[in-house]
């Protein structure tokens, strides 16, 4: 369905020389996503996983450009003009973005934002786009949906915006849904509940699925795949199972390590991964994880790994891509 081809994404920004220097905030990314399959993006924040989608969904700002090959069922996405992506955004392709005060116009009512969806792309009626909408108010658990839906977006709260942004994504029925980080203002019922529907949409449609996120038991309740990036590179792919279980990358080790859910060490101290995510105008040479990595060796601050097949679902970019995660 959705093919990523070494895809790189700069921006132009000032430097303290008055000149533009170059921040390369994605770095030669490939990953493929199949009809039918849910797949999550994982990584710290400044990673690159949400400039990877908004690169493909053209939707990058002035000062970035993107390089490289998108295609989306047999179609060239990659830097083709607004005419071409408006077809594509929003009907096949919806998108929940993770921040909803700007996803949303303040000066347009809930409803006339969410029909306007259905009557553009679907050429719905008033009366029939009304009730759709209404309805997808009340599936993402939006009380008093009819009321709601002649509301202004400064009348919600921020978990009850998302929820409509969650439910303007889905209005058409997308063949593929991308969800950056779509349960970041809401609460853990709701965050369970947006789940169970994305799960639901995703079996009975057969939507496929790419969940943009930082918190893994959040990827546990939804997705077969899982790509981990880190410094705007893929450094480990594989089945939730090879993830979760089977990790190699010593990065991928860390972030399991660190979530809330993992058993705290004798201290009663949560794990914590050390040192902060490097600066992108100024990474390390050799491998991008090596001043926060504890198996770090001579040959990993010279040169850059090169991907490892350890099955042919599950790889890893890493020059010790073998160890079991053991301390030295």
């Amino acid at each position: 369905m959705l093919s990523i081809n070494n895809l790189s994404v700069e921006f132009k920004v000032d430097s303290a020389s008055k000149e533009k220097s170059i921040l390369k905030a994605v770095r030669g990314v490939s990953l493929s996503i199949k009809q039918g399959e849910t797949v999550a993006v994982v990584g710290e924040s400044g990673a690159g996983k949400s400039q990877l989608f908004h690169a493909l969904m053209g939707l990058l700002p002035d000062n970035g450009s993107a390089h490289g090959e998108v295609d989306f069922l047999g179609q060239s996405l990659l830097n083709q003009p607004a005419k071409v992506l408006n077809k594509i955004r929003g009907k096949d392709i919806g998108m929940i973005f993770q921040d909803p005060m700007t996803a949303l116009n303040p000066y347009m009512k809930i409803g006339r934002q969410l029909t306007e969806v259905l009557q553009v792309h679907l050429g719905t009626n008033n009366k029939e786009a009304r009730e759709a909408a209404i309805e997808m108010l009340d599936s993402v658990q939006i009380k008093d949906p009819a009321d709601r839906f002649n509301s202004y977006p400064h009348e919600l709260s921020g978990g009850m915006r998302q929820r409509v942004v969650i439910a303007m994504a889905l209005l058409c029925k997308p063949k593929l849904i991308i969800a950056d980080e779509p349960t970041t203002a809401l609460d853990v019922t709701v965050q369970t509940g947006i789940i169970r529907l994305l799960r639901q949409i995703h079996k009975t449609q057969n939507t496929s699925i790419v969940l943009i996120t930082h918190d893994l038991p959040l990827v546990a309740g939804l997705c077969d795949h899982v790509v981990v990036m880190y410094a705007g590179r893929v450094v480990e792919t594989g089945t939730l199972e090879e993830i979760f279980f089977h990790a190699k990358h010593p990065y991928t080790q860390a972030l399991l390590a660190a979530t809330p859910h993992n058993d705290s060490n004798q201290q009663g101290r949560m794990q914590a991964i050390p040192g902060q995510p490097p600066d992108p105008m100024h990474l390390p040479s050799g491998c991008a994880f090596n001043p926060r990595c504890s198996f770090a060796e001579d040959n990993c601050f010279k040169e850059m790994p090169e991907e490892k097949t350890l099955s042919h679902t599950h790889h890893v970019v890493c020059h010790m891509g073998n160890h079991d995660g053991s301390e030295k």
